[in-house]
């Protein structure tokens, strides 16, 4: 049950979380690749990977999310937690992208990457901070907690191998 003023579950979680900030990502994924060449648990123990990059923007209520084909489970997951959320809730299976999930599926790690879209101050000095939608990251993280709070009640995702689409590239708007 969601009891805590904080709405923070009243249990802690089953499995181990990991909460990494990686750095190096346009010069090559550096930091997630390092992760997963010498990870702080045995990477076959790593069953899901949330990436959220570029979500302090959102705009027309639209969340992107990435990798839903790397496990059975993920569109259905997605779906369900989106219904609490009320997205408009754009989907790619894909688990390659331009950012650090990549390093994960590619070493057969299910992986959600979330996104609320490309901008015109992307890596230059005028994104700062005061462009950030405050609630409309709230809400973000609120889905990204609830994505984690499904994966830890539930069974392993099972990994697959996703079918490349072409709209990766169109959701996170290209581009670096």
């Amino acid at each position: 049950g969601w009891k805590t003023e904080w709405g923070i579950p009243d249990r802690g979680p089953v499995h181990n979380l990991v909460f990494c900030a990686f750095t190096g990502e346009e010069m090559g994924l550096v930091g997630s690749s390092h992760f997963v060449d010498d990870p702080t648990l045995p990477l076959p123990t790593v069953e899901a990977m949330i990436n959220m990059d570029m979500v302090g923007r959102l705009r027309s209520n639209r969340l992107m999310v990435m990798g839903v084909g790397t496990a059975t489970e993920f569109p259905a997951l997605t779906g369900q937690v989106n219904e609490r959320s009320a997205f408009d809730l754009k989907t790619s299976s894909d688990g390659y992208g331009p950012s650090d999930h990549s390093s994960f599926y590619k070493r057969k790690v299910p992986v959600l990457a979330l996104f609320t879209g490309s901008h015109t101050d992307y890596h230059k000095p005028s994104d700062s901070m005061e462009k950030i939608d405050a609630q409309g990251l709230w809400r973000v993280a609120l889905y990204a907690r609830e994505l984690v709070d499904s994966l830890d009640r539930g069974p392993r995702p099972t990994f697959q191998q996703a079918k490349s689409d072409s709209t990766v590239g169109r959701i996170a708007g290209g581009g670096g």
